[in-house]
């Protein structure tokens, strides 16, 4: 039996799901963001699995977390799904007991080289360790720091058309200029959400190219993307 297919997003936190200039979080924007994502999984049938990879200290992660999960029930009982926070890597402050930390928080040991390379190691490792259970056929990555370019560029090397990665206004020059990445209108959530209605439309024009190429592939039946 073959793995089931699967989307992998990563998120940074501030300046993306939270306001870089204060930190705040809009749960009206982030569900309307859960809905575009829902949008790409149902045309894609793919399983979610979504990851947060900040550089934050678990003190910081714990209370944010808790706010990103609720969001993410409340939008589960109003659509009949089961998406939620798989993993959030962030750095080990030691102001926790292990056996009381919620297990999807990774944490994780500062390293001598960088945020940059630390988070490239950490999207390495998940999408390395979820492949023998899953076949992860689309990759999305949502930041704006510099230490989010390695982490970019890798997705993009390994899952190549098939990687979509999203930021806002708010982001560094050499990221939203990129033309093969997709740079959304305003900043924080606001640019991610405008962000991904580019994904949606790049991802709607594959599936009507593929059905003009196979039109007797059935009606009401999605091709393979």
């Amino acid at each position: 039996m073959s793995n089931p297919d699967s989307t992998i997003i990563f998120s940074d936190l501030e300046g993306t799901l939270l306001n870089e200039e204060n930190g705040t979080f809009d749960p009206q924007k982030f569900q309307t963001l859960l809905n575009k994502i829902h949008q790409f999984v149902t045309k894609t049938s793919t399983l979610l699995h979504f990851a947060i990879v900040s550089p934050v200290e678990v003190k910081f992660l714990k209370p944010i977390l808790e706010e990103l999960e609720d969001e993410f029930h409340k939008f589960n009982k109003l659509n009949n799904t089961n998406y939620r926070i798989n993993i959030a890597a962030c750095y080990d402050d030691r102001s926790h007991d292990m056996d009381r930390l919620p297990n999807n928080i990774l944490p994780m040991l500062k390293i001598e080289d960088g945020n940059e390379v630390g988070k490239k190691r950490i999207v390495d490792y998940l999408t390395d360790s979820l492949g023998y259970r899953f076949n992860i056929k689309y990759a999305v990555y949502m930041g704006n720091g510099r230490n989010d370019i390695a982490s970019m560029k890798f997705l993009r090397n390994m899952y190549r058309d098939n990687a979509f990665i999203v930021c806002p206004e708010n982001s560094r020059t050499e990221i939203k200029n990129n033309s093969t990445y997709y740079a959304g209108k305003g900043e924080d959530l606001d640019g991610l959400i405008s962000g991904f209605d580019k994904v949606l439309s790049v991802l709607n024009k594959r599936l009507n190219t593929q059905i003009k190429s196979h039109p007797d592939s059935g009606a009401g039946s999605e091709p393979d993307l």
